[in-house]
């Protein structure tokens, strides 16, 4: 059976601790949707190279649909 790996481990934090961090800093914490290898690798890239904190979202649909009113359920 595999070892278990604490999600500290891979370099990710509490949701919480980091938006208190923000709160007492004074900054914003971007989160960016991604739907390609390449996307998620640009954006972790910038995000290590410039020390920010990110918030990775995965873009399930189709980003033609993802900006329609037809994919944002309207």
């Amino acid at each position: 059976m595999a070892e278990t790996v604490s999600y500290k481990d891979l370099g990710l934090v509490n949701t919480r601790d980091m938006f208190a961090k923000a709160m007492a800093g004074g900054y914003a914490i971007p989160a960016y949707n991604f739907n390609n290898l390449e996307q998620l690798q640009a954006i972790i890239t910038a995000c290590a190279e410039s020390g920010s904190p990110v918030i990775i979202c995965i873009l399930f649909a189709t980003p033609t649909k993802a900006c329609s009113a037809e994919g944002a359920g309207t």
